[in-house]
């Protein structure tokens, strides 16, 4: 394929906010519903009325390919960025004031394929090792599952604004990119723009934290 191939990543909607882009984009991934329908106990009949129950979480799989034997890298530093998606952080209680891992969504340049699912499972291979036993090379399978809003706890008077949240910029992110992301439409990069009190919106840069807000 000609041209810049978009990258796939998995970010992190609640903190610590992390953002690992794929090295690899997968070859394939693939995605799950199931819908429950209750079969009635009619007698006497060929094919009983069904009525629709509940439906379930969409879930979905990936592999991604870690490489760092060329560059000298340790290919758990890309793992341990995963890893720490599955770990419960001080910031995100509920109710119950239990810290919970941070939802995440998973996109591929302007799909975003998955908006708030937690990582349900993480499996690492490593396949390839550095003369000094560093791992080089790992095969990472990671499992997807879709959840709803989290109810937000927050006192009405406590000064917070509905709706806010951050973004971290990706390599090759622009502010119309983040826009379609965050807000649907690329026409709302000018009101990510202001409230972020950004003059240049060229000089965004990777890793940079914007403040996104709904427009109203």
């Amino acid at each position: 394929m000609a041209g810049h191939l978009s990258k796939g990543y998995i970010e992190a909607i609640d903190p610590p906010h992390t953002v690992v882009p794929f090295m690899f984009n997968p070859s394939r991934y693939t995605i799950s519903r199931a819908i429950t329908y209750r079969t009635g106990d009619q007698k006497g009949v060929d094919i009983p009325e069904t009525e629709f129950e509940k439906g379930e979480p969409g879930k979905l799989k990936l592999d991604l390919f870690v490489d760092e034997y060329e560059s000298g890298g340790d290919a758990y530093d890309s793992v341990k960025k995963l890893e720490d998606l599955t770990r419960p952080h001080p910031a995100n209680k509920e109710g119950a004031n239990k810290p919970r891992p941070p939802r995440v969504k998973f996109g591929w340049g302007l799909r975003t394929v998955l908006s708030k699912a937690v990582i349900t499972s993480l499996s690492v291979a490593y396949t390839l090792f550095h003369p000094d036993g560093r791992p080089a090379r790992a095969t990472i399978s990671v499992d997807l599952q879709e959840v709803k809003d989290v109810k937000s706890s927050q006192n009405p008077t406590s000064g917070g604004q509905a709706g806010r949240r951050t973004h971290v910029v990706l390599p090759g992110e622009t502010l119309d990119l983040i826009a379609y992301h965050e807000l649907g439409d690329a026409r709302y990069w000018q009101h990510i723009a202001e409230i972020n009190t950004i003059d240049n919106p060229f000089a965004i840069r990777p890793g940079q934290s914007l403040v996104i807000a709904p427009v109203e």
